[in-house]
């Protein structure tokens, strides 16, 4: 059923101002000129910037205040501007709650309100104006005219139709996917959670690498690095370490050897023309560096990337970036998308004491879809929480980001992260479209290729999303 009366507020979650009513009652606060139409936001154009795919937007507002008294009209002036300061603390990392504005215009079908998270005051540092007027208010009880700017996020954001799905268990390394009964036509925030996916008691230690998302599950696929043989490659089987299959392990005979392995198929038809290759390695002696690169082949092209140093520093396993191949040729009428893959290797300069370079895993992301992230994880399990939540967080992100320590999100999320410290390079502000999410925890924990618990059993990951409608005007 429609909405008789349009609903329009300013709120922290504790004190609210009411410029409207869904009632239609008389408020104290109310518009100037008994109207008002929220900016619309234009995609944002500068990819390395902002947390959000479409720009933050300025509003201004002119209210008059009325009271039962002169003290009371200064105090109801008072509340709305302490609001608006508490937005700009809470946007410059002071510990208060963030402070939206929810709207609801009349007619809506929804049986709830938008939001839209204020940011600061607007770019004239103001976010109050005040009448000239304003000493009258001792004769009329009305402070007639105060106007106010400020800045917000470009989305509304409705916490009905909230859209939650998940994904089947399994383990650290492998792509999960999930299909939703929703189709958002606008990136919808998104929070991903791993919620009690700990066989037992967390493995104390530290657990690095990717969490890889696309909305696509043809944008994401996984290789095992044992099917890559050549010169000084063999399958060797590390289980006591929870290696996914085998591990292919490059043995060099002489010093500085280059070797480049056989093609292996990639596991998808990519769409994209740019493709990322994130890998699990361990290098097996200390202070012996190795290199490694990828070099992909559509048909008569072949595109490599820079060699990546691997770090020997420890004996253990770690997860690298190994960079990304473009060519504008990847999408062809005989063929859509780069057809196969292989390694490069660099030895050491010295094969003194036998050095070995392991490679356990090997995940393909086409990076070209906008809906795509990788988010590099450093994450140290407490022994006691069982959760791990990547959040939709509208926050003023200064990288790294430690989870716990910030103001909830504006959307409704799971609750978790009280005792895991999470850092986080990338933007973790996630946004999805279409029916299908599909992810990929790709880390590593102490000598173990995959996630485990203290038993040194595989963790199971059931991965739930949290999605929320978003549009461009409140409806």
């Amino acid at each position: 059923m429609a909405t008789s009366f349009s609903r329009l507020e300013i709120t922290d979650g504790t004190t609210t101002v009411t410029i409207e009513s869904s009632t239609g009652a008389t408020l104290n606060y109310m518009l100037k000129y008994s109207g008002w139409s929220p900016n619309i936001a234009r995609k944002r154009d500068v990819i390395l910037s902002g947390q959000d795919h479409y720009m933050e937007v300025e509003e201004q507002l002119e209210l008059n205040i009325k009271g039962s008294s002169a003290d009371d009209c200064y105090t109801k002036l008072e509340t709305l501007i302490k609001l608006l300061d508490q937005a700009n603390r809470w946007f410059l990392r002071e510990r208060v709650n963030p402070v939206t504005i929810r709207y609801q215009p009349k007619g809506s079908n929804l049986s709830t309100y938008c939001q839209a998270l204020i940011l600061r005051a607007s770019p004239v540092d103001r976010s109050i104006d005040l009448p000239k007027q304003f000493e009258d208010v001792g004769n009329t009880f009305w402070i007639l005219g105060v106007t106010i700017k400020f800045i917000r996020r470009g989305l509304w954001i409705t916490l009905l139709d909230t859209d939650t799905f998940s994904g089947s268990a399994s383990n650290s390394g492998n792509i999960i996917s999930a299909t939703s009964g929703q189709s958002p036509a606008l990136p919808a925030p998104t929070n991903l959670a791993f919620g009690s996916f700990f066989s037992g008691s967390p493995k104390v230690g530290t657990a690095t690498g990717y969490m890889l998302i696309t909305s696509d599950s043809d944008q994401i696929g996984k290789i095992d690095a044992s099917g890559f043989t050549g010169t000084a490659l063999t399958s060797v089987a590390d289980s006591t370490n929870k290696a996914d299959g085998n591990v292919v392990r490059f043995t060099p005979t002489v010093a500085n050897q280059a070797v480049v392995s056989n093609g292996v198929a990639l596991p998808n038809t990519y769409r994209s023309k740019t493709l990322g290759f994130y890998a699990t390695v361990r290098v097996n002696t200390v202070s012996i560096p190795f290199q490694l690169g990828v070099r992909a082949s559509l048909g008569g092209f072949t595109v490599d990337t820079a060699y990546t140093p691997i770090s020997a520093a420890s004996l253990q396993p770690q997860v690298i970036y190994l960079g990304s191949v473009s060519c504008a040729e990847a999408e062809t009428a005989a063929s859509r998308g780069f057809l196969s893959v292989q390694l490069k290797y660099i030895g050491p300069t010295s094969i003194a004491g036998t050095p070995t370079l392991d490679i356990d895993t090997i995940i393909i992301v086409g990076l070209d879809d906008e809906y795509t992230y990788a988010i590099w994880l450093y994450y140290a399990p407490s022994g006691v929480s069982t959760y791990m939540d990547f959040r939709n967080a509208p926050t003023r992100l200064l990288n790294p980001q430690i989870f716990g320590g910030v103001a909830p999100p504006i959307s409704s999320s799971p609750s978790g992260v009280e005792n895991d410290v999470v850092i986080y390079d990338g933007n973790a502000a996630i946004y999805t479209k279409g029916t299908n999410v599909s992810c990929c925890l790709l880390t590593v924990v102490d000598q173990y290729w995959r996630m485990v618990d203290n038993s040194n059993n595989l963790i199971t990951l059931s991965p739930s999303y949290l999605r929320n409608n978003s549009y461009l005007i409140p409806k």
